[in-house]
């Protein structure tokens, strides 16, 4: 039995992760392709990050709100 991509990306990134490799993973039609990150990867990575952060504050409920 086949892993799915996503559970094996997640297997891939935590390996990388103990081993203090940075690693790139990209889900293609046929599956994963992978490499060792390069400091344009990173760069590149850190910008949709920080592009992205102002809209998860967005979503979430105020303090002191229940939510239904």
């Amino acid at each position: 039995m086949c892993a799915s991509p996503t559970t094996m990306k997640n297997r891939l990134l935590r390996v990388a992760a103990e081993l203090r490799i940075p690693l790139t993973v990209r889900k293609v039609p046929g599956g994963l392709v992978f490499w060792r990150s390069t400091a344009e990867d990173l760069e590149q990575a850190q910008e949709v990050a920080q592009r992205l952060q102002p809209a998860q504050r967005k979503g979430r409920a105020r303090p002191g709100q229940r939510r239904r």
